[in-house]
């Protein structure tokens, strides 16, 4: 899961999917996205599950719009992101860039049992 801007790029660059990209036809990724970053830890984490995200990507200028308008609410995924305080089922990802890259826990990731 990473914001729109980072879509095309890393579809290009490497060999993950992602959820949210440029494109006008991915309706669906593109709300993904935003509902993930932008509402509570809590929905964001059923949407990890629904989607089987497997990394979480913020970079430091992302979704600066929102600093901006003050669009960001408090308790979102976003800002607690950016304030250091993941959720216990990402686990942090060292990188050399700047940007917050966290791995989702795997049970996160397993499709849902059929009971």
């Amino acid at each position: 899961m990473a914001p729109i801007d980072v879509g095309a790029y890393a579809i290009a660059a490497t060999r993950h999917r992602l959820i949210a990209a440029p494109y006008h036809r991915n309706n669906a990724g593109n709300a993904a996205m935003y509902r993930f970053f932008l509402g509570e830890p809590t929905a964001a984490r059923t949407i990890a599950a629904r989607w089987r995200i497997d990394y979480v990507l913020v970079c430091p200028d992302d979704f600066t719009e929102l600093d901006r308008t003050d669009a960001a609410k408090p308790r979102s995924m976003l800002v607690q992101l950016r304030k250091g305080h993941a959720p216990d089922w990402l686990r942090p990802v060292a990188t050399s860039s700047g940007a917050g890259l966290w791995r989702v826990a795997a049970r996160l990731r397993e499709p849902p049992r059929a009971d």
